[in-house]
């Protein structure tokens, strides 16, 4: 590691880190949207049970996430560090909007039942 050297959260709103960070994000989710898109049912039509668990999970976990953001607060949770929370979702976990996004991730891959994007959708919970 390079001493010194932070990528997350970024120094600050004008910094390259922050603006490299939310570019990279936003190819990423447009690129995950067209191959949701362009891949959906490529392993078949999903069972009633795989589809309604999907759409619930995906709702529920994209949901709290957006949830938790709000109650974090938009500059918390885009790296302009203001104040660390400790109260609510985050006396349980340090990372509720992770959590809560790999739910999400986890009914998107169910309902779009393609073994690439459920790929990519692991890859990015990994990262």
């Amino acid at each position: 590691m390079i001493s010194g050297f932070r990528f997350w959260p970024p120094p600050s709103k004008e910094s390259w880190q922050y603006r490299t960070f939310w570019a990279l994000f936003r190819v990423f989710v447009l690129a995950i949207s067209v191959l949701c898109i362009a891949d959906f049912h490529s392993r078949g039509t999903p069972s009633v049970l795989q589809s309604v668990l999907g759409w619930v999970t995906l709702i529920v976990g994209f949901g709290s996430a957006s949830l938790i953001t709000v109650q974090l607060g938009w500059g918390n949770a885009h790296g302009e560090a203001n104040s660390l929370k400790t109260g609510g979702w985050f006396s349980r976990s340090r990372n509720p909007i992770y959590v809560a996004s790999i739910v999400g991730m986890l009914g998107l891959g169910l309902v779009v039942n393609s073994l690439f994007v459920t790929t990519l959708l692991a890859f990015w919970a990994a990262m």
